[in-house]
């Protein structure tokens, strides 16, 4: 004789059905937002990805800066022809628009999905400032990048590190990186550092 055939096997069997839902449903969703986030952070650790902090999203981001992006510009002849052709207008702009898509392909290079990162460019705040990029991965963290050029007249201002305080306030970044660029020979870096 088998159990299906028992008198109320069918209204067991739907009762712990119901049972087995009702606990699997209960287990499953976390009790807040925060812990929806953790659930999340403990999930990405187990899945062994590169990055687990905003210092280590941070130093991946000066390695790239250091690394593809110096390439990119100094051996592989990016802005070059600003410098010999004296295109001057929009500079900054072009850069901005360019760098985007360098920055993408180096996290691309080190392992990190384009869907896993989100790279912001001109994200403006609540003071309608513009901040140049914003660069996320997940929960993890974000980094705020401005970037100027060497003839700007900002670059010599003291007080532009309270701007760019404001500005990682601002976006919530953990860190903010100034990069500055020197695309021409009148406006060079030991003019403006001294």
């Amino acid at each position: 004789m088998t159990y299906t055939k028992w008198e109320g096997f069918s209204s067991l069997k739907n009762a712990l059905n119901k049972v087995q839902f009702n606990y699997l449903n209960a287990i499953g969703k976390p009790g807040s937002y925060a812990e929806s986030i953790e659930k999340y952070n403990e999930l990405r650790r187990r899945r062994y990805l590169k990055i687990n902090s905003p210092e280590e999203l941070c130093f991946m981001i000066q390695d790239i800066i250091d690394v593809d992006i110096k390439k990119w510009v100094e051996k592989e002849g990016a802005y070059r022809f600003m410098q010999e052709h004296g295109v001057a207008k929009k500079r900054e702009e072009l850069i901005q628009k360019t760098i985007k898509s360098q920055f993408e392909l180096a996290l691309m290079r080190r392992g990190i999905r384009e869907n896993e990162t989100t790279i912001r460019r001109e994200e403006q705040l609540l003071n309608n400032n513009r901040t140049d990029f914003v660069i996320s991965y997940g929960f993890v963290g974000q980094i705020l990048i401005e970037l100027k050029l060497t003839s700007n007249k900002d670059i010599k201002n003291k007080n532009y590190s309270n701007k760019m305080i404001g500005y990682i306030d601002g976006t919530k970044s953990d860190y903010g990186i100034y990069l500055i660029f020197q695309v021409d020979k009148k406006s060079k870096w030991e003019d403006v550092s001294h």
